[in-house]
C-alpha cells in the first residue's frame, strides 16, 4: 500500500459513480478537500490523473520533495516560533485566562518554563546511573509530544496547555525523590481541549499507527537498514527544539520498515490539471509551513494560495470566516482569490 494506490482507488470510485449515472467515466472528476497527509494524496492524484481533477482544496500542505525522500528536516521550522508566541500571548492574557502566566512580561513566563524543565535533566541522571533516569526521560519525551501537539491549534489547545504546564510545574517543585510518578503521568495525560461530543472508541484499524507508515515509508525509495548518524539527528534537532525529535523518529521508523509496495511510484509532483487547485497555508503552522503551500502551487499550472494568519496546523477547524468564504467561493463557483489571498487572524487564543 502507498499513496499512488489510494489515489487510483479515488479515480476508480469516481468512474464507478459516473457509470452508475450513465455518464462518460473517462471525464469523471474528483472533488476533494485534503488536510495534512491528505495534501500528499491530493498532490499525488493531481500528478497521476490531472484530467480528472475537479475542485481541489489542499490545506496544511506537505512538501512533497521531503516526503518523497524521507528527509523532512525542515517541516517543523515554524514550531518553535509558534511556541514562543504561546508565551507572549499567555503573558498578555494574564493568569486568569492563562494558568501558566507569571510576572509582568512574557520573559517571566519563559523563565518559569525554563526553571521547570531544568529539573528534567535525563542526561544528568543517566550519567549518574540513577534509577530515575528512565522515568525522567519518559517525562521529557511525553512533554515534547504534548508541546508539539498543542501547536496544532492555538485557539483550541493553548488554554489547556497552560493548565497542564501549571500543574506539572507545581507537581515537580519539590526534590525529585518526592515526586509522585502517578500524579505526573495523570497531568501529562490531561486533554488539551474538551471534546465537542462523546468520543466513540476507534475502530481496530485506527489503532494501528503503522498503517500511516505504510504510505510514509512506501512513498519514498527504501531507506531500510540505512545508517542514522548523530549529524543527521542534529539536523532535525537544530530545526526545532519541540518538533525535531518527532520528525527524526519518523526517519528512524522508515529505516526499520522493510515492507515495500508492489507498485513503486516516485514521479516528480506537478502538472497542468483540469481545474486549478486552491492551496491554503497558515503563517505559523508547526508541521506544514505556509511557504510549502506556495511552493506546491508553483508545481500545478493555474493554482493559487490563500495565506491565513493562524497559529495552527491547517485551517479547517480554526473558525476563520475569511478563509471559509474563499473556500466556499472556490467550491461553489471556481473563484480563485487572486490578489485578495490573505486572511487576518480572527479568533485569538485565551479568549
Amino acid at each position: 500500500m502507498n499513496t499512488a494506490v489510494t489515489a487510483t482507488d479515488m479515480l476508480n470510485i469516481a468512474k464507478a459513480l459516473a457509470r452508475a449515472r450513465r455518464q462518460n467515466e473517462t471525464n469523471a472528476l474528483v472533488h476533494y478537500y485534503g488536510v495534512s497527509y491528505g495534501t500528499v494524496l491530493g498532490q499525488t492524484f493531481a500528478t497521476m490523473y490531472p484530467k480528472n481533477v475537479g475542485k481541489f482544496v489542499l490545506d496544511g500542505v506537505v512538501d512533497m520533495d521531503g516526503w518523497q525522500s524521507r528527509t523532512e528536516t525542515g517541516i517543523v521550522r515554524n514550531a518553535d516560533r509558534s511556541f514562543f508566541e504561546f508565551f507572549k500571548r499567555c503573558s498578555k492574557a494574564g493568569p486568569k485566562a492563562c494558568a501558566f502566566a507569571t510576572g509582568s512580561c512574557y520573559q517571566d513566563t519563559i523563565d518559569r518554563f525554563n526553571r521547570m524543565t531544568s529539573r528534567f535533566n535525563a542526561t544528568k541522571y543517566e550519567a549518574e546511573q540513577s534509577e530515575i533516569a528512565q522515568a525522567v526521560g519518559t517525562l521529557v519525551a511525553s512533554l515534547h509530544g504534548t508541546l508539539l501537539n498543542a501547536m496544532y491549534s492555538a485557539i483550541l489547545e493553548w488554554k489547556g496547555l497552560a493548565i497542564l504546564l501549571d500543574a506539572l510545574d507545581k507537581a515537580t517543585t519539590a526534590p525529585i525523590e518526592r515526586w509522585n510518578a502517578t500524579e505526573i503521568s495523570e497531568i501529562l495525560a490531561l486533554p488539551l481541549q474538551e471534546p465537542l461530543q462523546p468520543i466513540r472508541p476507534p475502530a481496530p484499524l485506527q489503532l494501528r499507527t503503522y498503517s500511516f507508515y505504510q504510505c510514509a515509508c512506501g512513498d519514498a525509495p527504501s531507506i531500510y537498514n540505512a545508517t542514522i548518524t548523530p549529524s543527521q539527528q542534529e539536523l532535525y534537532l537544530e530545526t526545532s527544539t519541540i518538533g525535531g525529535q518527532a520528525r527524526f523518529g519518523d526517519r528512524i521508523i522508515c529505516s526499520r520498515y522493510q515492507i515495500r509496495p508492489k507498485w513503486e511510484w516516485h514521479e516528480r509532483i506537478g502538472g497542468a490539471t483540469k481545474t486549478p487547485i486552491l492551496f491554503i497555508g497558515n503563517t505559523l503552522d508547526p508541521v506544514t509551513p505556509w511557504d510549502d503551500a506556495v511552493k506546491a502551487s508553483f508545481n500545478f499550472k493555474g493554482s493559487q494560495t490563500i495565506l491565513v494568519e493562524l497559529m495552527a496546523h491547517a485551517t479547517l477547524t480554526q473558525e476563520n470566516s475569511c478563509a471559509f468564504r474563499k473556500i466556499n467561493a472556490y467550491f461553489q463557483s471556481g473563484k480563485m482569490p487572486g490578489d485578495d489571498y490573505r486572511c487576518p487572524e480572527e479568533r485569538k487564543p485565551f479568549t
